[in-house]
C-alpha cells in the first residue's frame, strides 16, 4: 500500500515514467507517474488531488496492479487509460465533483460495478473496453452514446443500468448490440427527470421485459427498443415524439 493522504504534490521538479521525462504538475498525478507497478495494490490519494493523468496507474501484463480506488472529492478530472489493466476487484468510488472521465479509463480491469456522478460533462468512451461490468449507475444530465464503447457484435457485460435523478437524456445506441445473444442487460431504472431516449439507446436488449418509463419523457428515438420483450408497457402521455420502429420486433 501506497499512503500519500500527507503529501502535496508541487509543479517542482520532474519524474520518469514509461522510459520518458515528465515536468510534474500542481496536484496532479501525471502521466505514466505509477505505471507498471504490479505490485501496488491499494493507495491513499492526497486529499488535494485534482487531476489523474493519462496512463497513471496504467499496468498492461500484469495479474493484480491496484484492486481498488478511491479518488477524494478534490478530483475534477481522469485521463484516458489512467487506470486500465488494474484488477479493481475491490470498487471504484467517484465523488460530485469529479468533471471529466477520459476514454478507456477502466479498460481491460475486472470491475464489477461503478457509479457516474451527476457532475460528469464529458465521458465519452469511459467505459470502453471494461468488459467485466455489469451494473452501472449513472448521473449525468446527458449520457453520452459513446460511454460504453464497444463492438456492437460481440458480447456486452452490463446486466443492471440505473440513471439516476438528474439524468434528462440518454444518447443514441448507449446499450446497442446487433443481437440479443450480445445483450445481456435486463433490468433498467428511469428517473423522473428524463425527457429523451436516443435512438437505438437499448436496441436488442431481449432481456428487458419491463420498464417503467417517466412522466417527464417527451422523446423516444428511433428503434430505442427495439427487439426488446415487453410483456406490459404504459407510454407516458406527454410524449411528443416516438421514432420508427422504436418498438418493433
Amino acid at each position: 500500500e501506497l499512503d500519500l493522504g500527507e503529501a502535496k504534490i508541487t509543479s517542482e521538479g520532474q519524474y520518469t515514467g514509461n522510459y520518458n521525462t515528465y515536468e510534474m504538475q500542481e496536484d496532479t498525478i501525471g502521466q505514466y507517474m505509477f505505471s507498471r507497478l504490479a505490485n501496488l495494490n491499494h493507495i491513499v490519494f492526497p486529499a488535494g488531488l485534482k487531476c489523474i493523468g493519462n496512463y497513471a496507474f496504467y499496468c498492461p501484463s500484469s495479474p493484480s496492479c491496484l484492486l481498488s480506488v478511491e479518488l477524494p472529492a478534490s478530483v475534477r478530472s481522469i485521463g484516458q487509460m489512467a487506470f486500465s489493466y488494474n484488477r479493481l476487484t475491490e470498487g471504484v468510488t467517484l465523488n460530485e465533483g469529479l468533471e471529466k472521465i477520459g476514454s478507456n479509463a477502466f479498460a481491460y480491469s475486472t470491475l464489477k460495478s461503478i457509479e457516474i456522478p451527476g457532475s460528469v460533462t464529458s465521458a465519452d468512451g469511459a467505459l470502453n473496453s471494461a468488459s467485466s461490468l455489469t451494473a452501472v449507475t449513472i448521473g449525468m444530465k446527458k449520457v453520452p452514446g459513446n460511454l460504453i464503447s464497444s463492438s456492437v457484435s460481440s458480447g456486452g457485460s452490463v446486466v443492471t443500468a440505473i440513471f439516476t435523478e438528474g439524468v434528462e437524456e440518454i444518447g443514441d445506441e448507449l446499450f446497442y448490440k446487433s443481437s440479443a445473444n450480445y445483450n445481456p442487460l435486463s433490468s433498467v431504472t428511469f428517473p423522473s427527470t428524463l425527457k429523451k431516449i436516443g435512438s437505438q439507446a437499448f436496441s436488442h436488449a431481449g432481456n428487458l421485459t419491463n420498464i417503467v418509463l417517466p412522466a417527464s419523457l417527451d422523446t423516444i428515438g428511433a428503434g430505442a427498443f427495439e427487439y426488446c420483450k415487453f410483456t406490459e408497457l404504459q407510454l407516458p402521455t406527454g410524449l411528443k415524439y416516438i421514432g420508427e420502429e422504436a418498438f418493433s420486433n
